[in-house]
């Protein structure tokens, strides 16, 4: 606590830690000192308003909750770095415009993965073999993993008490090594739309 007291000059001091310091005493005493930093990675509503800042302070553009939910569903929330790429790819994109919308965010990154399995659950429903795998095609290019897509279908399915025997058949072939899961996807498909 010496050095902290009197620190030479000139000099910077970084402690880092993985514990919340909250409830710490050393940390209760270092604050004394020191300022303390939190360089947690923003979850909920501090995620938002970290969208909400990088819009309007970096890019000098408003953004919707709509805007702010979808992108956040097709950047995914791990990695900042993707999500502030992807938002100024939506800027770039609406040029001049102020607002960041909903529809923006479509037209720019896509739309969403669910939105697609509804189509595709409407395709296979129609037995519209080639709309299917379109849709299959599209998602894929997205980077919707097969394993994922297949997930969704099944939840779909189970809901509507529709080949859920199918899809447990393919699951397993996937996790025994069997089949690929792009072609287990593609066999699945051409089932559901026999």
């Amino acid at each position: 606590m010496g050095y902290l007291k009197n620190p030479p000059g000139g000099t910077t001091l970084i402690l880092d830690s993985d514990k919340d310091l909250g409830k710490d005493q050393f940390a209760a005493k270092l604050a004394k000192f020191v300022k303390l930093t939190n360089f947690r990675r923003p979850e909920g509503a501090r995620l938002d308003y970290w969208i909400k800042k990088e819009a309007q302070g970096f890019l000098n553009k408003r953004i919707s909750k709509e805007a702010i939910d979808l992108l956040k569903e097709l950047a995914g929330i791990e990695d900042l770095v993707k999500l502030k790429n992807e938002l100024e790819k939506v800027s770039l994109f609406i040029g001049e415009k102020k607002d960041i919308s909903k529809s923006d965010i479509e037209a720019a990154i896509g739309k969403s993965a669910n939105e697609d399995i509804f189509r595709l659950i409407d395709a296979v429903s129609g037995k519209n073999t080639e709309l299917a795998f379109d849709i299959i095609s599209n998602l894929i290019l997205r980077k919707v993993k097969p394993h994922e897509i297949m997930g969704l279908l099944a939840w779909h399915f189970r809901k509507l008490k529709r080949n859920p025997e199918l899809l447990l058949s393919a699951d397993l072939a996937i996790k025994r090594g069997r089949l690929k899961p792009a072609l287990a996807l593609e066999f699945v498909i051409l089932e559901l739309c026999r």
